[in-house]
């Protein structure tokens, strides 16, 4: 590959970097199209790619989130217990399905979560609790607070439905497996949506959760050959760089414009993956 091709490779994973940091999602469901539509890389290579990077991309937000107090350890392992399992499992049933059908479910569901956080935006702001905790959301313990950069003030939250992070751990690292993404496209409605979790503190638990299943995926790759040295030390740098900017950039965003923001990228994916499907 030309020099030149390796520079803009490095510059568009910076953005990627950048965006999918403050969204807390993979950053293979923009990496990997481009690097199969616009740079002709192999699907095999893109997807471990991006699979090598993503754990750069985690480690350097997630670093960022706990020290603003935007990634709640506690939930992300909760979420975890059963997404690990969803992308071994996933990565097996991979070829026995129709891959095509699945991926364009999959992008109207992405088009159906996107309407549903777009037109419940404005509830993003209101999911602090009150100085009481419900003893019904708190068994679990998986509730926390952080400190609102935009109004400097400390919201409290309590998690509810915990057994549904289960469920989306589990869907999220199926979908990781089967279909190459990473699981925050799933895992950060379910939060807000569903748990009622802040987006900011949804996202960093999302980059967490998402640098310990894709870790599964890199291994598989790599004993397979997937993996080239020089292409993925350029993604990963440069992913580990926009990483760093970007919980940096998210601390100064409302809520509500980052669920709004959040809601238009789950288009573009969608779009992505009717294009590569």
């Amino acid at each position: 590959m030309d020099p030149l091709s390796l520079l803009m490779i490095f510059f568009v994973s910076v953005f990627v970097g950048v965006i999918t940091s403050m969204l807390g999602i993979g950053e293979g469901v923009l990496l990997v199209p481009f690097l199969t539509l616009a740079a002709g890389i192999p699907i095999q290579i893109a997807i471990a790619t991006s699979l090598v990077s993503t754990i750069a991309n985690s480690s350097a937000a997630s670093m960022t989130y706990v020290k603003d107090c935007r990634l709640n350890l506690r939930l992300g392992l909760w979420f975890a217990i059963t997404a690990t399992a969803g992308a071994i499992i996933g990565a097996q049933i991979a070829a026995q399905i129709n891959r095509t059908l699945l991926t364009e479910i999959f992008a109207a569901a992405l088009v159906a979560t996107a309407v549903v956080m777009f037109l419940r935006r404005k509830e993003a702001d209101a999911v602090q609790s009150t100085g009481l905790r419900d003893a019904q959301y708190d068994r679990f313990q998986l509730g926390g607070s952080y400190t609102n950069a935009m109004g400097e003030r400390l919201i409290t939250y309590q998690v509810r439905n915990p057994l549904l992070g289960l469920l989306s751990g589990f869907v999220a690292g199926n979908a990781s497996g089967l279909l190459g993404i990473g699981g925050g496209i799933i895992n950060v409605p379910v939060m807000t949506l569903g748990m009622r979790v802040p987006i900011k503190v949804a996202t960093g638990t999302s980059a967490l959760i998402i640098g310990l299943t894709t870790a599964v995926g890199a291994i598989i790759y790599y004993a397979n050959g997937f993996v080239q040295p020089l292409l993925a030390a350029i993604v990963l740098e440069a992913v580990f760089l926009g990483a760093l900017i970007g919980p940096r950039l998210q601390g100064k965003i409302r809520n509500e414009a980052l669920t709004a923001s959040f809601a238009v990228v789950l288009v573009i994916l969608a779009s992505l993956m009717l294009l590569r499907s």
